[in-house]
């Protein structure tokens, strides 16, 4: 019975880091007003073109002493210090919209992003090191992880801002380019191949998160 009970402590004991570890992580999720915005620019044969999403879904996580002070002050904007963090970011697909719709752009984009059988673009970023800032309310991080277009997933080298807009609300900003064709998605095309999308894409964001209660 004795030895039994030690066997309990030990395990208890052995599973306390774990859960500290836990506790010190905190969560912000994606809003679900329109604050956010995906935008996709492009060019083709004709013209070029713009669609538009107010729709992102996901989560940013981070240890708790980041948020409450390690990474958003005065000695923090010339470090380059490790920032354990993560982020999640999932945009359906069928959100991204054109303004001026009228060549059926969007149907043939849907088309080549296979929104059946894939209905979202994912982004899974592991933040690796904070950058020298120049405001305490915005940090430069570098990070790396998994985009997932059209069920075709490339690790990718990102650089973000994070924007502390309050004590609860976080904005992520940057941008990146990339070729479908490294994706495998067949370029749109219209009017009997006559008009041929560009190969090169350019991704800007703008996605607000607020911080769990």
């Amino acid at each position: 019975m004795k030895r039994d009970m030690i066997y309990l402590i030990v395990f208890l004991i052995g599973l306390l880091p774990q859960t500290l570890q836990a506790a010190d992580m905190i969560r912000f999720q994606a809003v679900t007003d329109s604050s956010s915005r995906i935008q996709i620019d492009g060019t083709s044969t004709l013209h070029d073109w713009t669609v538009i999403s107010q729709v992102a879904g996901g989560y940013i996580e981070m240890a708790a002493h980041v948020w409450d002070g390690a990474l958003f002050n005065e000695t923090s904007m010339s470090d380059t210090a490790v920032v354990p963090a993560t982020v999640h970011v999932e945009i359906p697909v069928l959100s991204l919209q054109h303004d001026e719709d009228n060549d059926g752009l969007e149907e043939r984009m849907y088309k080549a992003l296979k929104s059946k059988e894939h209905p979202a673009i994912t982004y899974h970023l592991t933040i690796g090191r904070q950058l020298p800032s120049t405001s305490v309310e915005k940090v430069r991080v570098v990070g790396s992880g998994n985009l997932t277009i059209a069920g075709f997933s490339r690790y990718i080298d990102l650089t973000i801002d994070l924007i502390r807009m309050s004590d609860k609300r976080l904005k992520v900003v940057g941008e990146t380019s990339l070729k479908m064709t490294d994706y495998n998605i067949k370029k749109p095309k219209a009017m009997l191949g006559m008009i041929r999308t560009g190969d090169e894409v350019i991704i800007r964001f703008e996605w607000v998160t607020e911080r769990s209660k």
